[in-house]
């Protein structure tokens, strides 16, 4: 048999310790059993013999760990999808009702500029019965068809924009009732 210098480093990576001379090939594959000198012996032939019985037990546990682990990941990913989907549908649903607030803002002033030439024309004297019905008719603000619609999910929102929301529409539609 040759000899061989042998470094046992893998029990301490950081000191080299053991076998720094030359040793017999015997003792090299006598010592690749038992790579550290802490695992020699008696003891630690029992306990791998008893850890290869429990070889399944531990292998389900490291298995469910990352069954949970990776059910856990899945339920972050979609909690976080959830709130960019409710963040998107209050975008639009602030996009709608602002729409729909511009487009009654200038129903509002287009009714304001007909009553306002209609005073002029009729003049300081004019009275409620000088008004003619097909006047009247044409003067209404046109229904918060999305206002309604949305109102269950106008909680998306945040709180100052319900608020002003809700104050216009109030506003609004007020001397309407």
């Amino acid at each position: 048999m040759t000899a061989r210098k042998i470094v046992d480093w893998r029990c301490n990576p950081r000191r080299l310790h053991s076998a720094l001379g030359y040793i017999s090939l015997a003792e090299a594959e006598g010592r690749a059993a038992y790579p550290c000198p802490l695992f020699r012996g008696k003891i630690m032939d029992q306990f791998y013999s008893e850890l290869k019985g429990w070889r399944g037990a531990i292998g389900s546990a490291l298995g469910f760990l990352a069954l949970l682990t990776g059910a856990l990941w899945n339920f972050h990913l979609n909690r976080r999808r959830d709130a960019e989907l409710r963040l998107q549908e209050a975008r639009s649903i602030a996009a709608a009702l602002y729409g729909e607030i511009l487009h009654i803002r200038k129903a509002a002033a287009l009714l304001a500029s007909r009553y306002a030439r209609r005073y002029l024309d009729l003049g300081i004297s004019w009275t409620r019965r000088e008004v003619d019905g097909h006047f009247v008719a044409e003067l209404k603000l046109p229904e918060p068809l999305l206002f309604r619609a949305l109102a269950p999910k106008v909680g998306l929102l945040p709180s100052s924009t319900i608020s002003a929301v809700v104050q216009f529409y109030s506003d609004a539609y007020e001397g309407l009732r």
